[in-house]
This record gives C-alpha cells, structure tokens and sequence, in this order.
C-alpha cells in the first residue's frame, strides 16, 4: 500500500517540485492554484455526427431481452429529454460465438470426472474459440464512428468495447430518445426508458449495453454490530480494538479449517483475489487493520470508466477479511459507482484487460433483489457469459447470498415474500450465505437475527440484523450439479426443470468479525467496530480458496460441481435454525436435522471439516505437499480441441496459466469534443524561436549544464508550470551530469520559458496575441520540444513538437488548466477543472470527471508510461485514476494547503502529490526525496 510523507516547512507559492532519476523522463502540469468555483456541467463542445453509412441504413430492431427496468422500482424520477450535447459513455458487449458449446464447456472443466476437467483455457484461447468475427466487430465499430460516437479497444476478451459520444449522437445510433432523471439518491443521470434499436444486421450480434440503465442500484451486505468499546480516546491508533471487537484473525483460522495452511507457510503468496466493489476503499482502515494483524497484502485499485466518488465501509471491511485469513495475497480492488447494473467490474476481472492479469479468485459483496431488477434476458445472459468464461478460465467466483433472508426484497421494496437475490442466484457462481455459533469452535446454525429464539451468536444475540439469503431462482432453473431431489420452493414458477436455488454454502455472518474503520467514514467509536453479514462470509470463502490455491499449486475453477458431489469432506453440516427474517412465512427455508442442503444454509459451513490437506483442489489432488510456491515453475496446459497447446513459465502460483492480453482497464475512448484548431496557436510550425533563445523574465542556465534548482529569487512571474527532462536524451548533452535532476522548463502565465539545467529553451509564443493565459507545458517523449497550452485550449508547440488540434476555438465550460504528452509523442490530453478531458492526436480517452460534482477543482494530471491510462488530482488532494492503478488520495481528510500538481514515480508504480506550499506526499513505491524549502 501507498503511503503520505510531509517534510519541509510551508511557504513556497507558485512552484511545482519534481523529482527524476537516471534516463527517465517525469513531467508534472500544475494549474492555477487558486480555487476557482466547481462548474459540475462537463467541458468541451459537440461533435457533429457525419452521418449513418449507408450500408447499414434501414431497418432498426430493438435489442431482443433489452426491455429496460422501471426507473420508479428504484425510486427514480424521469426528468425529461436529456441534453443532446451532453457527453455519454457506454460499454458495447457483445454476443459470444458457439454460447451453447460455452456453456457446455464452463461445466465440463468444472466437473470431477470428465476428460477435460480442470483443462482451462487462457485469455487468448478463449478470445479465439467464443469471441465474435473480427468482420462483425468491424461493421459495429465502422457504424458507431459513422454515428459520431468514439469507439475504444476491443477487450482482451473479444466481448466488450467502450464507446463515447454525445447524448445525440447515441440516440441517433440507437434509434431511441434518451432521458433525464434524479436518482433515488439525488443525483442526476441520463439513460434509456426504452430497449435500443440498431440496424437489423447488427443488432443479433450485440448482448447488451451497459450504461444505459444508471438509476438501478447494487447494495451490499454488510452488517455493522454495535460496538463493545465506544469510549475512550477516539484515536483509532490501538490495536486492542482487534481483540475487543469480534473473532481476530487466528481465530477465524481455526473456525475456518485453515490453520494448518497458514502455519505451514501457505498465506496467499503468488495468489490473486479479486473483488467487486462499488464505492471507494477506506484506504486508511485497511492499513491500520494490515498493520495491526501483521498483513503484507498488495492492494491495486483499478477502476471503470465509470468510477466510485463516495466511500462506503464495506470496500475496507471486504479487503480486512483477505488480510485476516490470506494475510500475503495479492488483492486487486475492481471499482465502479453504483449507478447502472454493474457488469464493468466484472469484466475488467474476467477478460484480462485490467492490470495484473487475471485473479485466480473473485469476490462480491453487493447485488440487487432478483425479481424486482426488472432486468430482460439480454442482461441476464451476458452476466451468465461473463461467469462462463471465468469458468473455462479456471477462476472461481463467491457471491454473497443476501441479508434479508428468505425475503430477498426486503431493503428494496420492503415486500415480504420469498425472493433471491442477483448475481447470487446466477448458476455460474457459488453463492454463500450465513451462519452463527454459540463458541468459536462450536457448530453452527442458520444465521437470524430476529429468531423467535435467537440463539447466543458468541454472546452477541446475533445483534446484527439480518438474517442468511436463500431461495429460489425465478430467471435460472436447475442446473446440472443441483441434484432434482433437492426440495423445491413454492416460488419456483419454472415447472418440473426446476429452479436454481441458494446459497451454494456458508460461512460466519451473525457473529462479528473484528474490523478497523476510519472515523471520518464509521464516525464514531475508537476506529473498531464488528462488522458482519453475508458480505463477509464471501469473502472469507475467497480466502479459504486462496490459501488452497497455493497449497494445490493451481486453479480450483469452478467449485459448485466438486462442492454438491463431496459435501460432507468440504464444509460442516448445518443442522438448526431458518431465514425467515420477518416471520411472515413460517420459516419455510428450515436446515435440515441431518444436515443436508438447505435454502437457508445450503450445503454446509466453511469449517467443521479441515481444509488444511488439500481438500478444495480437487481429484487431482496437490501437486505438491511441501514449502511455499515459486514463480519459477514451469507447466504445459492441456488445451482444448481447437486450441492451441501453450507451454509457458507461471505468472503466479505454478500450476496457473494466466496468460493475459496486455493492456489495461479499457474505458470509453475517443473524446466527446473534436473541437477546431484555437486561433492563438501556430498549426504546422516546427519552431518559432531558435533554440537556445533565453527569456528576460527568468534567469536560465547554459545547456547542458548541471542542474540548478529554482528559486524564488530567480523568478520574476509567477510560474504556473513546469516539465522535466531526461539527461539521456538532452539536446546537446553528454552522459555526464547530475542524474538526480537533469533538467526542466519553466513557464509562466505569459508563456514565458526558461531553461535550467540540460533543458533547452524552444522559444515562447513571441509576438502572438494570447487570448487566455498559459497554464501548462509538457514536453516531447525526446525532450527536443514541448507543447504550452491556454486556459482556454489553445496550443502552442516548439521544437520537434506536433500540433495534433486544440479547443482554443471551443466553448469550454470550464477553464484547462493542464496539458500531458501521450509517450509516443503522437498526441496529448487536456485537463479542465471540472474533471472533462480532450484527447488529441494518438491520446487514447479512457473517462473523465466531467459530469460529476467535484468538492474541489481538477488541478493535476498524469498520464501512465505506456499511455494506457492517467490520473487526475483536485485541490483537495483526491485522485480520480482511469485506466491507471489507484494507489490512494487524501480521501475524507484534506490538505494542509490545496494541492497543486501530480506526477508519476519513474517506475510508473507509485505518483507524487504536491501542494502549494511546495510539500510532498507520496503513494505507492514513490520514493520521497523531500519537499520544496524557500
């Protein structure tokens, strides 16, 4: 995890601090330091659509399965039109080929027994065998940019692609108007009250479009206990809190079957785990919770294109629960808002377009009541692909069954019948609810809260309210590893095929686990509280797969197959209590007094049986019984007809093949403003000074000179920002020199430049009238040019640097306040304060802030070393990562002094933040090398 380091006293205004290492380049952009007000409306101007290619024209059919829930089920309120200008971005999925043989063959890998069990395919082989024609994904894509709209990469996948535009210009694609609403939570959105149309010969090819529906809502399912300690000093710094406040990690261990594992050196090293989240992560909770239990996790946050804006709890407390029991893994932290059905994060963990590849385990803590989704086929079928392909992949997957027991719908709509919950209820995942225990080491029974008798729960009296989620399906029948002898609801309406039915198993929910939350987001307390719920029973599954991955030496796939045939070797049998949270429906989902399967606890309880030998991975067994995991082994994976056979070195534990497309989180390319060439900028010129040219206002030193720091002495205008130089590259430069600082430009609001160290001064834009001031500069990837950028968009480039377009000649909404160079120096993005992003040249959009309420103004913005995604900073100090790995922000707290600028470490693993004052803090693996001094 990233970490904040301040230094230096306060005082030095005006100036960015950049650090460089060795032959790496760093560029920082900063804006105007003060706060101009927050204009939430997005930047940038209206593309004009070039119109339909004719090809295509005709017909239109509205999407089969794509009829779209009510906004009132979710309590939304249609507003009226949206604004046809306004920016949109939406992710295209679409339909896999052979969806039968898929099907077939997520069962068959999953399956002890069959010739191909446990045979999985990499990324690419699947991409090969189920992805769509390159012919048909050229036709969609070639229609889309005929509608105006930008299209992104296609998934590592094949099966889903980003595409911006314009509220009109996709409601020209689809045929279908758009509409604005407030959600049930007060915020605006735009989306469709309508399934959408596309040309007859397209539309069979495309599954779903998500975005479209933003006033649907996941929740999660944490469940927060009162607190056994809430006086005392409020500090949240002791670690007693751990020991106080429900089960510690050791003893959760035990509980769970697991200290045989973890004593034997088996603690997640090698391992990935995955989780879907959507809100922000209390970063802070979980570094003093890592720091209290003694964990080493590898946390990355990467999200959407649609990103979180708000913290919620349940991020932290899913992220604690890996470092209690899989204390050394690897956790990669899959982030989305909650507006829309939330397939995005998802995908990004099952198609290999994120960073780190593809996680061996993946969890969620958050769903929706099924039968109130009021969702159509088309979204229930991709969901469903989505978990076949994690299948085929080998990567095992954990839902949280629900805490509304048997009355799935209780949160929702506060209706008491029986009802599930979604994705819990999809048949391509295992589905955990809850159970409680009177001792630590004791049997279990179904958690409920509200139990005509409720049990002890660890002296707690199963306080935290809720109960276990289970039934009947009313979208999915039966599948094949659910035996027809299982009892069947009342509520399953799909005749004698049967319905699916949930939880798969169970584990701790009514009894609390001991968490660490921040006060700025649990507002009260010491910082320790208990949290339960299905949402942790989840997760702690995940770990127990975690730990028997490394032990196994590969993937455990797809468990529900091995789970239904061995119950009793795997999980403890549940033989008392149901999940009727209400009452109403006289406790129908009852655990059987032999312990068999349940619609209240489902097969068993994580525990009870020891998993420390081995017993998750399979007939196959352990390939080896002995010592950690190391990444040297070498394995062959056996492929399926039809694909390639691949002998490769391990990425993570041995055993696995996660063989990725490189890439990172795709977003929606393509920008929403094309806006004309500013009338202040030089299009086509090269340089307009000579090189070398020096700038009365500031005092610059001689090329190649060794690098002199800026003082304050030496600038007679305020500079607003400043791009450094790599000594291997300098124009004119040998490989001598300070290799700590080789040198960086400086320029001022008048576009002013001066040159220090082994930087060359190109020249400002003399004897052009400036029709806003300077606000940024970045340099080439050679360092033998640079572009200057307007508060009003427009560019200016010397050197070797290349005019690729501007908004100089656009209406903004709010002013640029920074400029960042794609690294093949083929294009660059521009910055407004209010978060809206314009992409130029081979600058590749991958989302922005622009249609959200920001507390602060954007100030800051980096791009990631490959170009594959970038960060932004607001003066309050937090991060708004696309496409690039979160590594944390501010968050709740806010700087001494607002922050001025970001920049990347040189390894790309880790940025800077720096504020006006001239101090610096650091996340990732940025080294501090100290802070700004007057």
């Amino acid at each position: 995890m990233g970490h904040r380091f301040r230094s230096g006293p306060a005082g030095l205004s005006g100036w960015v601090v950049v650090a460089c290492t060795g032959a790496a380049a760093l560029a920082v952009t900063a804006g105007a330091i003060g706060l101009p007000a927050v204009i939430p409306a997005p930047a940038g101007a209206t593309p004009t659509s070039p119109g339909r290619v004719p090809a295509l024209s005709g017909q239109f059919v509205r999407l089969t399965g794509a009829v779209p829930p009510s906004p009132e089920l979710f309590g939304a309120k249609a507003l009226g039109a949206a604004s046809l200008s306004a920016p949109l971005h939406l992710q295209v999925f679409f339909q896999p080929a052979h969806a039968a043989q898929l099907g077939a063959l997520a069962t068959a890998v999953s399956t002890p027994g069959t010739s191909v069990y446990h045979h999985f395919l990499s990324v690419a082989q699947f991409a090969t065998r189920f992805g769509p024609s390159s012919a048909s994904i050229a036709t969609i894509d070639m229609y889309l940019r005929g509608e105006g709209l930008s299209v992104g990469p296609l998934s590592a996948n094949h099966l889903a692609q980003d595409v911006g535009g314009t509220v009109g210009g996709f409601e020209h694609a689809f045929a279908t108007p758009l509409t604005r609403l407030r959600t049930s939570t007060g915020g605006l959105v735009v989306g469709s009250v309508l399934a959408p149309k596309l040309p007859a010969s397209l539309a069979s090819s495309v599954s779903y479009i998500e975005g479209l529906y933003p006033w649907v809502s996941p929740s999660n399912d944490l469940v927060r206990f009162p607190s056994r300690r809430l006086s005392g000093q409020q500090t949240g710094s002791s670690c007693s809190g751990l020991a106080t406040n429900g089960l510690t990690p050791a003893q959760l261990l035990r509980v769970y079957g697991l200290s045989g594992l973890y004593g034997n050196g088996y603690q997640g090293q090698g391992q990935t785990i995955g989780l879907i989240e959507y809100a922000l992560a209390d970063t802070r909770a979980v570094t003093t919770f890592e720091a209290c239990a003694g964990a080493s996790l590898t946390v990355d946050y990467v999200p959407t294109n649609a990103p979180p804006h708000t913290t919620d709890p349940e991020v932290a407390a899913d992220v604690e629960v890996i470092a209690a029991l899989a204390p050394k893994a690897t956790v990669v932290v899959y982030e989305s808002n909650q507006q829309g059905t939330g397939l995005g994060p998802w995908e990004l963990a099952v198609s290999g377009s994120a960073p780190g590849g593809l996680p061996e385990v993946i969890t969620s803590s958050w769903g929706s009541c099924e039968p109130d989704t009021g969702m159509g086929t088309s979204y229930y079928q991709t969901e469903e692909s989505i978990f076949d392909e994690a299948a085929t992949q080998g990567q095992t997957i954990f839902v949280a069954s629900g805490d509304d027991g048997s009355e799935g719908c209780l949160d929702q709509t506060h209706g008491k019948r029986l009802a599930a919950d979604d994705p819990a209820t999809t048949p391509g995942v295992t589905a955990v609810g809850g159970t409680a225990s009177n001792t630590p080491d004791g049997p279990q029974y179904i958690w409920n809260s509200r139990a005509s008798e409720p049990l002890g729960c660890l002296g707690t009296g199963c306080a935290g309210d809720g109960a276990s989620g289970g039934g009947a399906s009313e979208v999915w029948a039966r599948p094949s590893y659910q035996p027809a002898s299982l009892a069947q609801s009342p509520e399953c309406k799909l005749g004698l095929q049967g319905c699916r039915e949930i939880p798969d198993v169970s584990a701790l929910a009514g009894d609390p686990y001991s968490q660490f939350c921040s006060l700025s987001v649990c507002g009260s307390g010491d910082g320790w509280v208990g949290f339960g719920g299905t949402s942790l029973a989840a997760p702690s599954w995940g770990a127990a797969a975690v730990l028997s991955g490394e032990f196994c030496s590969s993937k455990l796939g797809f468990l529900n197959p091995l789970l239904y045939s061995e119950p009793s070797a795997l999980t403890g049998p549940i033989t008392s209590g149901n999940n009727d949270l209400t009452g109403t429906n006289f406790g129908l989902y009852e655990a059987s007094a032999s312990g068999a399967y349940s619609m209240a606890g489902g097969l068993g309880y994580l525990g009870g049986v020891n998993l420390s030998t081995g017993a998750l991975c399979g007939p196959t067994g352990p390939t080896s019984s002995t010592g950690a995991t190391t990444s040297s082994t070498t394995t062959t994976t056996t492929t399926l007809p039809g694909t390639t056979t691949t002998t490769s070195p391990a990425t993570s534990a041995p055993g696995t093949t996660t063989t990725t497309a490189p890439g990172t989180t795709t977003t929606a390319p393509g920008t929403t403003t094309t806006a004309p060439a500013a009338t202040t900028t030089l299009p086509g010129t090269g340089s307009t000074t000579s090189p070398g040219s020096t700038v009365p206002t500031l005092r610059a030193t001689t090329p190649g000179a060794a690098c002199v720091k800026p003082t304050n002495e030496a600038v007679q205008g305020p500079a607003v920002s400043i791009a450094a130089i790599s000594i291997a590259t300098a124009p004119g430069t040998g490989s001598t020199g300070d290799s700590q600082c080789a040198g960086y430009w400086v320029v001022t609001r008048t576009g002013d430049v001066a040159a220090f160290g082994s930087a060359v001064a190109y020249g400002p834009p003399q004897g052009v009238h400036l029709n806003a001031p300077i606000v940024g500069i970045a340099a080439t990837p050679d360092n033998r040019g640079y572009w200057l950028v307007a508060s009003d968009g427009g560019i200016f480039a010397f050197g070797d640097a290349t005019f690729h377009g501007s908004t100089g000649g656009a209406h903004l909404n709010s002013p640029i306040v920074g400029i960042a160079a794609d690294p093949t120096g083929g294009g660059y993005w521009l910055v407004a304060s209010d978060g809206g992003i314009f992409d130029f040249g081979d600058a590749a959009y991958r989302g922005s802030m622009g249609n959200a309420v920001l507390d602060s103004p954007i100030v800051g913005f980096t791009p990631t070393s490959s170009g594959s995604g970038y960060r932004m900073v607001n003066a309050y100090g937090n991060v708004f990562s696309f496409g690039a790995t979160f590594y944390g922000s501010f968050g709740a707290d806010r700087p001494p002094t607002p922050i001025s600028a970001i920049a990347q470490s040189v390894d790309g693993k880790g940025y800077y933040l720096v504020d006006a004052s001239g101090d610096v803090y650091t996340y990732g693996d940025a080294p501090y090398l100290g802070s700004a001094t007057t």
